[in-house]
């Protein structure tokens, strides 16, 4: 179902989730019960889309709990918005809530990680490993996290992502001992 953003008449706008998402108002605290969670704009983007843009953690949460669709944009998936967006706090929910970042990538085979390592973003790199990310996967190009760091002009990202792989090896050598 496709909703314009400028249909406000009959107080009908603070019952939809997409435009409540929209404007960063509470959704908890919306009667939604009943209606149709995954409604979308024009150019297809989803509430959660909206929410995670806002950085809005709270209505990150309420959605995910509601089963909103984690495809918020056309074929662009809720982990990839959220690095794009910064949103430390809807990487985190996503990936607390069972989603293992490793099994999504992007049509030039990138995973959450590659793309957070190519855009700078420290923290959700840290994040993301924490969670399990593999850094030693390769894209298309057979490039590394490590080397889509280093290669976008983020030397600090690469250096610690590689670090991790040093870690990670040298786990795995003493565990085959």
């Amino acid at each position: 179902m496709t909703i314009p953003m400028s249909h406000t008449t009959g107080g009908y706008r603070w019952l939809n989730p997409l435009l409540v998402a929209y404007h960063n108002g509470t959704l908890r605290e919306r009667p939604f019960a009943g209606r149709e969670i995954n409604v979308r704009d024009a150019k297809g983007r989803n509430a959660l889309y909206w929410a995670i843009w806002h950085d809005n953690r709270e209505n990150i949460d309420f959605l995910l709990d509601e089963g909103i669709c984690l495809n918020v944009e056309n074929q662009k998936h809720a982990l990839f918005h959220a690095i794009e967006c910064g949103s430390a706090h809807a990487v985190d929910l996503l990936t607390l809530r069972g989603l293992y970042p490793d099994h999504i990538r992007d049509g030039c085979g990138h995973t959450p990680l590659m793309m957070a390592a190519a855009k700078g973003k420290l923290a959700i790199c840290r994040l993301l490993l924490e969670r399990g990310a593999d850094p030693f996967l390769t894209d298309i190009h057979f490039e590394t996290a490590a080397d889509l760091a280093l290669k976008n002009g983020y030397p600090i990202v690469s250096v610690e992502i590689s670090r991790w792989m040093d870690l990670r090896s040298y786990a795995g050598n003493e565990e085959g001992l």
